[in-house]
């Protein structure tokens, strides 16, 4: 019998997320989040606690976890301490979405309504592909890379750990973005861009250095 699902956070990737949970018609039992109080009802479902539910044993043993969070570093950390721990992470595609037989999903990773996965992507643990989002022949998205809705990623091309794709964005074929890099909403990445950038524009161009 499948696990119920316990989905992190409130916002909006988590609440894209519980309507994959129900096109799937996987159960889901609530969310976590530590600015909420238990019991209150987010779109019918119940907020079970604070993040912290999830090191409760009882919990791990008995649920599956998504952690859909807008923070890329922290949302890879919560699910690695989870697959630590004994848990399992969920994977969700949204049964709209096309994915090639031969595509390779990590741990943790959800990939939103009308996305295409083409032949040969392998996709990493904890990513999050966002709506109408084309993923070209045998692309490399890293762990916790983010991608917006709209974005057309060409075939070839390697996104490193940790990058944001921001809406509409258009990546030419064979360009790599290094780790960490921002791409902005509407840009046209012709070349490589290099580690902890943002790029903005058409063509995209490094604008600054990525602030954390």
């Amino acid at each position: 019998m499948a696990m119920a699902l316990i989905i992190f956070g409130t916002g909006p990737s988590s609440r894209y997320s519980t309507d994959i949970a129900e096109a799937l018609e996987i159960k889901i039992s609530g969310y976590l989040d530590d600015n909420r109080p238990a019991g209150e009802l987010i779109g019918g479902y119940p907020v079970i606690g604070s993040f912290d539910v999830a090191r409760d044993s009882n919990y791990l043993d008995q649920y599956e976890f998504l952690v859909p969070i807008g923070d890329q570093r922290l949302r890879a950390k919560i699910g690695d301490q989870i697959i630590e721990s004994g848990g399992r992470l969920a994977t969700l595609v949204h049964p709209t979405c096309v994915v090639a037989k031969d595509v390779n999903l990590g741990k943790g990773t959800v990939v939103n309504a009308l996305s295409y996965l083409h032949a040969g992507c392998i996709l990493g643990d904890h990513v999050i592909v966002e709506n109408h989002v084309s993923v070209g022949v045998d692309n490399r998205l890293g762990d916790g890379v983010q991608v917006a809705p709209g974005c057309s990623i060409n075939y070839g091309v390697k996104i490193e750990d940790y990058c944001m794709i921001g809406s509409g964005a258009t990546l030419n074929p064979r360009v790599t973005v290094g780790g960490g890099s921002v791409i902005g909403a509407g840009a046209t990445v012709v070349s490589d861009i290099p580690r902890n950038k943002v790029a903005v524009g058409v063509p995209a161009k490094v604008i600054k250095d990525v602030q954390r």
